[in-house]
């Protein structure tokens, strides 16, 4: 036969199993709820979640926002660049063959400036010019066009907005027989 000391240590028991149950059945009912440890889904701190569980791509996470807005945002530059400098070509990469005077404008490097609820891009987006001759006048004037050009370009991308654009600084160096001219401009970005 059981004491009665006993008979309470087994009810107590059971009433703490079933608490524990209530309480974890309730924490996998609560959306983005879970325990467990670290940064995990409902732990504080943690970014909140859609209601079926999924990362929005506006969560300012991941690698794959980073990749379409330094896409964009550079095929915008080239496309701006090319309209207005027409005496020169301008390309996303190095070319393999070209004659001087070209622009290359730089894959952006960009990284995370997000908030809460929108996904944002912070870099640097660098356009390089290439000149030959004895002197860099007609780089700089290249380089003052595209400093022109880029400080106005459109603020409204394929699924982003630039919140702001500024130029950082140039620099004009001779290679070779020729000149090199390097334009830097700090960009911000916000999807959407």
């Amino acid at each position: 036969m059981i004491g009665a000391v006993e008979r309470a240590e087994v009810i107590g028991e059971r009433r703490a199993a079933a608490v524990r149950a209530k309480v974890v059945a309730a924490a996998r009912e609560v959306p983005g709820g879970g325990g467990g440890r670290g940064r995990r889904r409902g732990a504080v701190g943690a970014r909140p979640r859609p209601a079926d569980g999924r990362r929005s791509p506006a969560a300012g996470h991941g690698g794959v926002g980073t990749m379409i807005a330094g896409t964009v945002l550079q095929a915008m530059l080239v496309a701006r660049l090319r309209a207005v400098l027409t005496t020169a070509s301008v390309f996303d990469a190095p070319p393999v063959r070209s004659s001087r005077p070209y622009v290359v404008v730089d894959t952006p490097v960009l990284t995370d400036w997000g908030t809460k609820d929108a996904a944002g891009r912070e870099g640097r987006a660098v356009v390089q010019l290439f000149d030959g001759g004895e002197v860099p006048e007609r780089l700089r004037n290249l380089a003052a066009a595209a400093e022109v050009a880029v400080l106005s370009a459109p603020t409204v991308l394929a699924g982003w907005r630039v919140a702001s654009l500024s130029f950082v600084r140039s620099r004009v160096l001779r290679e070779g027989d020729g000149w090199v001219g390097a334009l830097e401009f700090r960009v911000r970005m916000l999807a959407g």
